[in-house]
């Protein structure tokens, strides 16, 4: 190699052999770095970077020149270039400082601190990988611009406050697939696991395309380039061609080999279609559609006679039917239902017709699903607030359970039936938590930072803020005074995965849960003292929905057949029988020791003591509909709400007099939290700054 400072750069880093610098061996053609602590998956314009560094040997590469190379027309700033070698010191370990392996040369660039130790064995580096590889060890560090650092140490079964932990599964072990520009969404994943259709918009102005990527590595194939809009593909049982939807001249279904070439029309159409699947015996197509009824219903198309059949019907509770998914023996269709108030359930429906099943009862925004590979499960995106995330349900008694990543919103699963493989979308956001004068015109941003700050949480006296954030590399427990100064990290949460914290009633204690595997943990911070202690639920994964009023225990959920059951956990750990069997959405308790929650099949707020009481209604549904961000203050629920504009705006309504009020607009507010002062004067929300989207792929999930 040349140690010349004007060498060129590789235009990609598989052109570069597998090499070694100090501890860590690179494996630039499938994005590897092992080292101490196991294998690392790096984004692949991170693993660019550190590519051009190394070609250099020790010579120095101008900013501008990691600029042009790894990102080339897209439009970018440098600090693009700063992140990335932020996440490769994060992953080295390396101090800028003092640093052992990337210098910072003042005006200049970056340059190796040390030679690299170029390796021989072949581009894919198996011989080059020294030590051997150590079982579950995955960090997927975020590129530039793109998303955000997750970082999965699965081989410590420790949550580092000094409480050991049950071993158990930890979470899927993703490797990011794609890091581009723009959006990229609705994956397909082959027969065989080899490859991954997908659409990518590359502007907000521009529409999708569909793509294939492999998935071992190899450069993306542009599949369709036609004017308009290409959306939802879907692979032939064979693997030799793909239909999909396009939306322009000639709108219609269309079929396209995999090997590229012209796209054939099946069916045309006049309206859009919502999800698209082939069937296994590679006879038929479904799909979501407004064919001459006011809602979206199933559509199979015979792709022998191209004869259109209707599987479900238009009903006064069905506002649409959706991303259908063929099971693997082809008996059934699971879609995804939304009723009247924009609640979605899962349901199925033989494949020939008859009569639907309703697989869940949990009300929430569902982004994508299908089937496992033996049919007796499926896996679903479940956007439910706070708790967002992959969820395995059972075929058919539709019992959940959560299958936890690090990325914070995963969609659009995809899995490959004879592999296994698992592909689905991560939504990265980068929020900020803005602070908004409830009666002024003031709002802005209190915390903010270049990765993302969301769910916080105003202590009880409202000196002091919670809330999660990703600027240490990965989601933990924040703190700041009120004026969003002085943050400081105060979890430690390894391979665990920290959800939003709640103040006890005193405020001397911090509270959030601890998800790993399939368990949940109640982690409890002594605020002033800085001790932590670890509540281990006897009942499996829980959801934490905050403390009991006397702040000798904890609100959980968990999924239940009548929808989610809300119950007490002492503060060892003891859980009580259920006290609402089919809630949605638990605010808080009233100074009565009433349960404030919204009801499964049941429009409106309510409050009730426990499952046996009966259950009082506090906000009809027709008040409600379209709130948000609930948040319960003593005699009042907080909300966001949306005008028939689409502005955002804050609300509040006294349960005493039944009076609603519009305070203040508070426009791109989104999440799941909303946090009132103690004082009722300013209020905390999410804000997005950057949304993009890209996908994530799970080679072995070892369906659990």
């Amino acid at each position: 190699m040349s140690t010349q400072a004007s060498a060129p750069l590789p235009a990609h880093s598989a052109d570069l052999p597998p090499f070694r610098i100090g501890e860590f061996t690179v494996v630039p053609a499938r994005n590897l770095v092992a080292g101490p602590r196991g294998e690392a998956t790096l984004q692949p314009r991170v693993m660019h970077v550190l590519a051009c560094l190394a070609a250099r040997e020790g010579a120095v590469t101008r900013r501008l020149e990691l600029l042009e190379a790894v990102w080339g027309d897209a439009v970018v700033c440098e600090d693009s270039v700063t992140r990335a070698v932020s996440d490769l010191r994060l992953l080295l370990d390396d101090a800028p400082a003092a640093p052992r392996y990337i210098e910072t040369i003042r005006k200049g660039g970056y340059r190796l601190a040390e030679k690299p130790e170029w390796l021989t064995g072949g581009g894919n580096g198996d011989e080059a990988l020294q030590p051997p590889r150590r079982r579950g060890v995955t960090v997927a560090v975020a590129g530039a611009l793109t998303t955000l650092i997750v970082v999965a140490l699965t081989v410590v079964a420790v949550l580092k406050f000094g409480s050991a932990l049950r071993p158990d599964p930890g979470p899927l072990a993703g490797t990011p697939l794609t890091a581009y520009p723009g959006v990229e969404s609705q994956p397909a994943i082959s027969p065989d696991g080899g490859r991954v259709a997908f659409a990518w918009a590359e502007s907000p102005e521009s529409g999708p395309d569909l793509w294939i990527l492999r998935t071992d590595g190899g450069r993306r194939t542009r599949l369709t380039e036609m004017a308009g809009r290409e959306t939802y593909p879907a692979w032939s049982p064979d693997g030799d061609r793909i239909a999909f939807f396009h939306a322009g001249d000639e709108t219609g279904l269309y079929v396209v080999s995999a090997e590229g070439g012209p796209p054939r029309r099946l069916l045309a159409l006049d309206e859009l279609i919502f999800g698209l699947d082939w069937s296994p015996d590679g006879g038929a197509l479904v799909f979501g559609a407004n064919r001459g009824s006011r809602t979206s219903r199933l559509q199979l198309l015979d792709l022998n006679s191209l004869a259109e059949r209707t599987l479900t019907e238009d009903t006064p509770q069905t506002t649409c039917d959706y991303h259908p998914a063929f099971s693997p023996d082809g008996a059934v269709i699971a879609f995804i239902r939304t009723g009247p108030l924009n609640e979605q359930d899962l349901f199925t429906v033989p494949s020939g017709g008859g009569p639907l099943a309703r697989l869940t009862r949990i009300e929430e925004r569902i982004e994508g699903l299908d089937w496992l590979p033996g049919g007796d499960a499926l896996v679903a995106g479940i956007l439910r607030p706070g708790r967002s995330g992959l969820w395995r349900i059972a075929y058919p008694d539709g019992e959940l359970s959560l299958l936890p990543t690090l990325c914070p919103t995963p969609t659009s699963p995809s899995v490959a039936v004879l592999s296994g493989a698992l592909v689905f979308a991560d939504h990265d956001f980068t929020d900020d938590v803005w602070r908004a004068d409830v009666r002024g015109d003031t709002a802005g941003p209190l915390l903010e930072s270049t990765r993302r700050d969301y769910a916080a949480a105003y202590s009880p006296d409202g000196a002091r803020i919670a809330f999660l954030s990703t600027r240490s590399g990965r989601a933990e427990v924040w703190l700041s005074d009120a004026e969003g100064s002085d943050p400081r990290r105060v979890s430690d949460a390894g391979d665990s995965e920290p959800r939003a914290p709640w103040w006890s009633p005193d405020g001397s204690r911090l509270a959030w849960a601890s998800v790993r595997g399939g368990r949940s943990r109640i982690v409890v911070l002594a605020v002033d003292a800085g001790t932590v202690r670890v509540v281990t639920p006897e009942i499996g994964e829980l959801g934490l929905c905050g403390w009991t009023n006397d702040g000798e225990g904890f609100y959980c959920e968990r999924p239940s057949a009548r929808g989610w059951e809300f119950l007490r956990v002492s503060a060892e750990g003891k859980a009580s029988a259920a006290l609402v069997a089919d809630g949605t959405w638990l605010l808080g308790e009233d100074a009565a020791g009433r349960l404030i929650h919204t009801r499964h099949g049941a429009p409106g707020i309510w409050a009730r003591a426990g499952d046996d009481d009966e259950p009082q209604l506090l906000v009809p549904g027709t008040t409600c509909t379209g709130w948000t961000c609930l948040a319960w203050r003593e005699g009042e629920i907080w909300f966001l709400g949306r005008t028939f504009t689409g502005r955002t705006f804050l609300g509040r309504h006294r349960t005493a007099d039944d009076f609603t009020e519009v305070l203040r607009p508070v426009p791109g507010a989104r999440g799941a939290r909303l946090s009132i002062a103690p004082d009722g004067a300013t209020a905390l929300f999410e804000h997005v700054a950057r949304a993009e989207t890209d996908l994530v792929l799970v080679a072995d999930p070892g369906w659990r």
